[in-house]
């Protein structure tokens, strides 16, 4: 099954079977232009970094605080438009190209902060040659570790050859390889110089060694094509490697099913370097990045088991009376779909035990917002309970979101919202609202994500007005307006240019 928003396909790296929980998944999606959750993931991340076409990997860690995160090769600073969150069950992102241009496939890592190969964390530079960094939570050595400055400096990598650290800096962030210069510390990190300005503060992703689920060492390169490297005693889904003194990152995951392995920095997927996994490691080819003779590599590959999601995001799910007082109309609208066979309508008097009332055949494959509408004609009782299925063309299937609506008293209140305008250029609205009624009433704005950016309580007199609402700077996308007296709403969909 793949999940929500975007064409979203993941396995899982490991699942702690104690708790069958999966706690680190690898995937792929196909942007949108527009900004959107992708969930069904299974946790809370605690770092997640994604890469898609000639752009540069965009890391997010969770000690970056709530919206920011970060392009690895960048010279700047955080951003906020890139990775915008973590979710209970995913991530979200902007509208930035590095993570999001419309048609672009986007691979990307989410790792929770129980998945046993994993330390992240943050640290501040004290000026020195070298410093030990102790994790936060959690032991062990850092065996492949991927630094990114939260200010000025290009992100950096390090690994271990079984007695010291070696450095490589990434070329926006300035010249300078090197090896440690004290002992390894027993636990955490040892960082360089160039990660250890004074006063700066650096997070940080760091694998460990973990038997079965994570292992990284260092290999000599001999130039040699179709080169099977097996020695890591797991069977991988993805593999990070990186050459001593080089200024990059090569890395894989398994739904990259062609030859191609990406890079952290800006630069197209290329052949001839990562070419697949095979049991107990992974096949390399003849190029400099991964094998030339003599070179030294270091990498971190990681195993798990398979999983997904299903094809859909669902952007919004309502339910309202009709116009006869006693039918009710159920809504909803697809932000993208990819193999999305039919929607299934279910019904409850009771909240808990549903049965199917009818089907909506589905877009099969979309990438742009498609609305649906499904009537019951017979409701069940004075208060009905509602919920969407989903299912594939495999038959695999997930269930959304419960919506309840009372459409037998006598007094029904009429709520009608249009936009006079639709698509916007400006960040203003003009709608006409009729409702039955007087009293207060509440404009909603939502974002894409389902986060509210704009608010307006007002006195509404019975009938048809019109209203005019200046809004706060929104960037191009799509947005749900909604008018609410409490008890009623009413939701359209609007499109800001």
């Amino acid at each position: 099954m793949k999940l929500k928003l975007l064409f979203l396909f993941f396995f899982s790296c490991i699942i702690q079977y104690s708790f069958s929980q999966i706690t680190c998944v690898y995937g792929s999606y196909s942007g949108t232009g527009s900004a959107h959750s992708i969930t069904g993931i299974g946790f809370l991340p605690a770092a997640v970094i994604i890469k898609g076409g000639s752009n540069g990997a965009y890391v997010k860690v969770s000690s970056m605080g709530t919206t920011s995160s970060r392009l690895w090769a960048d010279n700047g600073a955080l951003v906020t438009n890139a990775i915008t969150g973590f979710n209970s069950d995913g991530f979200s992102v902007g509208t930035i190209s590095g993570v999001n241009a419309l048609g672009t496939t986007y691979y990307f890592v989410a790792m929770s902060a129980s998945f046993p190969g994993l330390r992240t964390g943050s640290y501040t530079g004290n000026g020195g040659s070298s410093q030990n960094i102790a994790y936060s939570s959690g032991s062990g050595l850092g065996i492949f570790n991927i630094i990114i400055p939260a200010t000025s400096g290009g992100g950096g990598v390090s690994g271990v050859d079984g007695t010291q650290y070696h450095f490589g800096v990434n070329s926006s962030g300035g010249t300078g390889n090197g090896s440690g210069t004290g002992g390894i510390p027993v636990s955490g990190i040892q960082v360089y110089s160039s990660y250890n300005v004074t006063g700066r503060t650096y997070h940080y992703i760091s694998f460990v060694n973990s038997a079965g689920i994570s292992n990284g060492n260092s290999y000599s390169g001999n130039n040699s094509d179709d080169r099977n490297y097996n020695s890591l005693g797991l069977n991988p889904l993805a593999a990070f490697i990186y050459k001593a003194g080089d200024s990059d990152i090569s890395w894989k995951n398994n739904k990259i099913s062609t030859d191609n392995t990406m890079f952290f920095t800006a630069n197209a997927s290329a052949s001839n370097r990562i070419q697949s996994f095979i049991t107990g490691g992974f096949q390399l080819g003849n190029d400099a990045d991964v094998n030339a003779t003599g070179s030294t590599y270091y990498y971190m590959g990681i195993g798990g088991a398979a999983v997904s999601t299903l094809p859909i995001e669902l952007f919004h799910f309502d339910v309202q009376c009709a116009t006869d007082k006693h039918s009710v109309n159920i809504h909803w609208t697809t932000a993208s779909e990819t193999n999305n066979d039919y929607f299934t309508i279910e019904r409850s008097e009771d909240g808990a035990n549903f049965v199917a009332i009818g089907t909506v055949k589905g877009a099969g494959n979309s990438t742009r917002s498609i609305d649906y509408q499904f009537t019951d004609y017979e409701p069940a009782g004075s208060v009905n309970y509602y919920r969407l299925k989903q299912t594939d063309f495999d038959g695999r299937n997930k269930t959304f979101g419960i919506a309840a609506k009372n459409c037998s008293t006598d007094d029904q209140t009429n709520v009608e919202l249009s936009l006079q305008e639709n698509p916007i250029s400006e960040s203003s609205v003009i709608y006409n609202l009729n409702y039955n009624h007087d009293g207060l009433v509440t404009m909603h704005l939502y974002n894409s994500l389902g986060m509210e950016i704009d608010q307006n309580t007002f006195y509404h007199r019975s009938g048809s007005n019109i209203y005019y609402r200046e809004l706060p700077a929104i960037a191009p996308g799509v947005y749900m307006l909604s008018i609410s007296d409490g008890a009623n709403k009413k939701t359209v969909k609007l499109v800001k240019q």
